[in-house]
């Protein structure tokens, strides 16, 4: 016999009740924006994302002024997650871009600045805790 009462409780959470439920943050990147592309002198910055050490978007070109749309969730344990970004090199190592530590936001659209290798960056990111 199929609990019906219990799967129409749990699929009408929203993200901030399914982070509580699942006791960390509820993380979403809503955008980037390059400030300054300056980490990669022979083109465009190649730019991803990372939560945690786990890529989550990119690696997309990137010019300063531009801005791009990530909107890429993650449910992480604990009360904050660490991003980062980063310039794709290859063969080399890449370029760290700076980071912040994400925490509980309510729901509000948050800006963190972060600069690294010669380029600055806006992310716009939300969270639940």
């Amino acid at each position: 016999m199929k609990d019906n009462q219990h799967e129409q409780l749990f699929s009408k959470l929203t993200p901030a009740e399914a982070a509580v439920v699942e006791g960390g943050l509820r993380l979403t990147i809503d955008r980037i924006q390059a400030i300054k592309a300056g980490a990669d002198s022979l083109s465009n910055d190649d730019t991803y994302i990372t939560v945690n050490g786990t890529k989550i978007w990119g690696d997309y070109g990137m010019n300063s002024g531009q801005t791009r749309l990530v909107n890429r969730s993650r449910t992480t344990p604990g009360s904050s997650a660490r991003v980062q970004l980063f310039d794709a090199d290859w063969p080399d190592s890449d370029d760290s871009m700076g980071g912040f530590t994400a925490g509980n936001t309510n729901g509000a659209l948050t800006r963190a600045r972060v600069s690294g290798s010669g380029s600055t960056y806006d992310v716009y990111y939300r969270a639940f805790a």
